[in-house]
């Protein structure tokens, strides 16, 4: 009998769960699911939509991130949570009434939350919002930033200690202000509550507090930090399950260490990654594994090979990764100085723009980068008449690379061209002993080898 199978099925993916075998616990859950949707007596559960919970849990678990946002909705809809947005008007009210009681909580209360006690339906809540946020942060971009306010306004209107994973919650909304670019200085408030709550015997709490404050740095320009992430402390959370997590560690310092020159710690993080993938069974990583090899490439200056690299990774069914691999696309062909397939790619940018909605500082600077370049180019190649352009795209970019360390130094860079190409060499001057103070305080050493080289030869035209 299949529906009596059902209960049996989710009890069997409850204990692979427990015993972190995310890829068996998928394969019970859905078959549970399958079984419900087959059934002939299709009458609602009173459960809170708990399958649905297990099953999108295990497919983000397992790296299944699109496929687990409706069974995400479909838990919260269960636990009461019901406001969805419509209209971007909806949306933009919804946001500013969260924010509201986001700021009131962190800058008029000073920091003190709220003391009510959460009930049980909305510690639930919490840590549903919680786990779809993170499967949504890649996902589905456009809700990403809405959801997540939700979710951190209703941390801020209950008592931490009346939530368990109450560390997690405010470990999230610390990266969630420092990734989506909003305000550095609001993460470093939630990360000094999330600091009071983390408890130092938890290998989980101890991994996700360092992860939070690494990318937090990274994303600010604190490049100087370590983060406190060895092999022994990954090993000891990926035998809770926390893949995404140590994918997300692996992913984020392989691309500094790229910009650092430290090439040897980025193919250990490679290595790393082929192994969430081959042994952990963690499908998310192989995004990851093309992602890598780009930024590989690119920083190697194997630019025929990145633009291979990028060729695959674009096989992403994700729109917040394509845009990724369009600005790696777009910054290869400007090492390339292919400005006619430059075009087309930033053409397919602005499209994937239009289409995503809100862009990440991370996921969008590239080709803001790319971008400027062009425009520069257009400016440099056609006089005046490019001259706006040139300077929007310029300003446009150096918004992006005070939210995102990353891309500072390529923007003063361009910049600098610019002001030489207008004629201003004190300012061109300026920006460029600008840019190498930025290069070494991060340690960028591609970047700083890139300028020795281009002062070299300018020296050699000079001379000549």
């Amino acid at each position: 009998d299949p529906e009596a199978a059902e209960p049996h099925l989710v009890a069997a993916g409850d204990e692979a769960a427990r015993n972190a075998a995310s890829a068996e616990a998928l394969e019970f859950f859905e078959n549970a699911y399958r079984i419900r949707e087959e059934s002939t007596d299709r009458q609602p559960r009173d459960d809170g939509a708990m399958l649905e919970r297990k099953l999108a849990t295990a497919l983000l678990l397992a790296g299944h991130h699109e496929r687990a946002r409706p069974f995400f909705d479909a838990a919260a809809a269960g636990l009461g949570e019901t406001r969805r947005w419509t209209t971007q008007r909806q949306a933009n009210f919804y946001l500013a009434a969260d924010l509201a009681r986001i700021f009131f909580r962190v800058f008029v209360r000073g920091g003190r939350m709220s003391r009510r006690q959460a009930d049980a339906q909305m510690r639930e809540r919490l840590s549903l919002l919680y786990e779809r946020a993170r499967a949504e942060s890649i996902a589905d971009p456009e809700h990403f930033i809405f959801d997540s306010m939700r979710l951190t306004a209703l941390v801020t209107s209950v008592d931490p200690t009346s939530v368990k994973q109450s560390f997690s919650l405010y470990a999230g909304a610390a990266l969630l202000f420092a990734y989506t670019g909003l305000s550095f200085r609001i993460s470093r408030r939630f990360a000094a509550i999330a600091g009071e709550l983390v408890h130092e015997s938890n290998p989980d709490d101890v991994f996700t507090y360092r992860l939070m404050l690494f990318l937090a740095d990274y994303f600010e320009g604190n490049w100087e930090q370590d983060p406190d992430i060895d092999a022994e402390l990954i090993e000891k959370v990926l035998a809770t399950g926390r893949l995404w997590d140590v994918d997300t560690f692996l992913c984020m310092d392989h691309i500094k260490a790229i910009e650092q020159g430290d090439f040897e710690r980025a193919s250990r993080h490679r290595a790393g990654i082929r192994t969430l993938l081959e042994v952990y069974g963690y499908r998310f990583s192989a995004t990851t594994r093309d992602a890598l090899e780009v930024f590989a490439s690119f920083g190697e200056r194997r630019w025929e090979d990145g633009l291979a690299a990028v060729e695959i990774y674009k096989r992403s069914p994700m729109p917040m990764l394509n845009l990724l691999a369009a600005g790696l696309e777009g910054r290869i062909l400007v090492e390339l100085e292919e400005w006619d397939r430059l075009d087309t790619v930033l053409e397919t940018g602005r499209r994937l723009e239009k289409e995503i909605g809100r862009v990440t500082p991370f996921h969008g600077c590239y080709l803001a980068i790319a971008r400027q370049a062009a425009a520069l180019h257009s400016f440099q190649t056609r006089g005046r008449n490019a001259q706006r352009a040139a300077e929007k795209s310029a300003r446009e970019a150096a918004q992006i690379a005070r939210r995102m360390a990353a891309i500072r130094v390529p923007n003063l860079r361009l910049r600098a061209q610019l002001a030489a190409a207008k004629g201003d060499e004190a300012e061109a001057l300026r920006l460029e002993e600008k840019a190498h103070r930025e290069a070494t305080r991060l340690g960028q050493r591609r970047e700083l080898v890139t300028m020795n080289e281009t002062d070299t030869a300018g020296c050699s035209e000079s001379s000549g």
